[in-house]
């Protein structure tokens, strides 16, 4: 039997217990999601490593400043690390020449053509390059990430003297073959500096750099006859900063090999080609040639080998030159089997065609040095000629 003193006594313990349960803590209800159709991004947003572990480093951290310890504000990156300048395209030359330069051997003997600098190949072989680099400064436990840039340089710009920004900074940085890796975004070729897709590289080979070793090589505007647009179009005026570029970088392929790159794509090089006499050159482009020159003030003395209007090397003139400037070995001997162990006399009387105020043959050393006197070299190409029509 409950009596009335029960249920009183019942009531004050259930409120007692209702007042215990509603001072324990609990979890609120969570509020819901904003876009329920995107639940899984959010979650993968909430959960995401690079922002899950830097809020919990950041939590555990604390620095101590002005007397007491605070919490750390912000990770910041280390990205300290060591940068090598030298040009790395000599390693890949360790390996192979082809690497380079494919089919290497095929190039014809005494020869110059254009290629195209393969940035997306550079770009892929300096990746490789710095992440080993970044595994090895781990191994050695140098104190960095391994975010770093280590190498940048792939071709050689020892010969590269001209600013390419009045900025020393940015100077630096347009000599550069890629971007600092950690910048990238976007596929492999697109990390260049200079902001061209590919540099064309001249290439040559042959005996030229052995014998003239300090032959100029540069890239001229070229500009179109004013008589006749149709006709081969002809270097623009002298050299300045508006009409010529030097080049970029240089490599060296044993045993004859050069390579020059310069601050020009094919369609700008190539330039446009006028075919009439009578057509417009608005808007046209002329294009560029590349020169190789000899470089002013060496003074050289010799004679030609002849080479007649056809270009002929294997036949005798039939006369005296029209100027010393024209004399060649075979204007001396009777035979080309004679070349081979000739050297000058003064048996043969020589003479020009117009010697009126000229220096004569053979009367005192002044003349003869005048007459032996070696004018400088200039040789032009223009890109088209070695480029495709299209």
């Amino acid at each position: 039997i409950v009596t009335k003193s029960d249920v009183l006594e019942y009531q004050s313990s259930f409120t007692q217990f209702q007042t215990i349960v509603g001072e324990l803590p609990h979890a609120t209800i969570a509020n819901a999601f904003s876009n329920v159709a995107n639940i899984s991004s959010q979650i993968f947003s909430v959960i995401d490593p690079a922002v899950a572990l830097s809020k919990k480093l950041i939590a555990n951290i604390k620095i101590f400043q002005n007397g007491a310890y605070v919490p750390l504000p912000e990770l910041k990156p280390v990205m300290a690390y060591p940068e090598f300048t030298e040009a790395v395209y000599e390693y890949l030359l360790e390996l192979s020449k082809n690497f380079i330069l494919p089919n290497i051997e095929k190039l014809p003997n005494n020869s110059i053509t254009l290629m195209e600098n393969n940035q997306s190949f550079i770009e892929a072989f300096m990746v490789g390059l710095n992440h080993e680099m970044a595994r090895e400064l781990l191994w050695r436990e140098y104190p960095t990430d391994q975010r770093g840039s280590y190498f940048r340089q792939f071709w050689s710009i020892t010969d590269n003297l001209f600013p390419d920004d009045a900025d020393p900074e940015k100077d630096k940085e347009l000599k550069l073959d890629i971007r600092k890796i950690n910048e990238w975004s976007g596929k492999l070729g697109d990390h260049n500096p200079r902001a061209r897709s590919a540099n064309l590289v001249l290439v040559i080979r042959g005996d030229l750099f052995k014998k003239y070793p300090n032959t100029m090589v540069y890239a001229q505007q070229a500009e179109y006859d004013p008589t006749d647009p149709s006709k081969p179009r002809r270097l623009k005026g002298g050299i300045d900063s508006t009409n010529t570029k030097f080049p970029l970088f240089k490599a060296e392929i044993e045993p004859d090999i050069t390579l020059f790159g310069f601050d020009l794509e094919e369609d700008e090089a190539r330039g446009d080609r006028i075919e009439n006499p009578g057509d417009s050159t608005a808007g046209k482009n002329p294009g560029w040639f590349f020169v190789l020159k000899e470089r002013p003030g060496h003074i050289r003395f010799g004679l030609d080998d002849y080479t007649d209007e056809f270009g002929n090397t294997d036949v005798m003139p039939t006369g005296m030159p029209a100027d010393w400037n024209d004399l060649s070995w075979e204007h001396l001997v009777n035979s080309k089997s004679d070349l081979d162990t000739y050297h000058i006399t003064f048996a043969k009387n020589i003479t020009i065609q117009n010697p009126a105020n000229q220096p004569l043959w053979g009367i005192n050393a002044a003349d003869m040095a005048a007459i032996l006197y070696q004018n400088p070299v200039l040789f032009a190409r223009h890109a088209a000629e070695m480029l495709p029509e299209t």
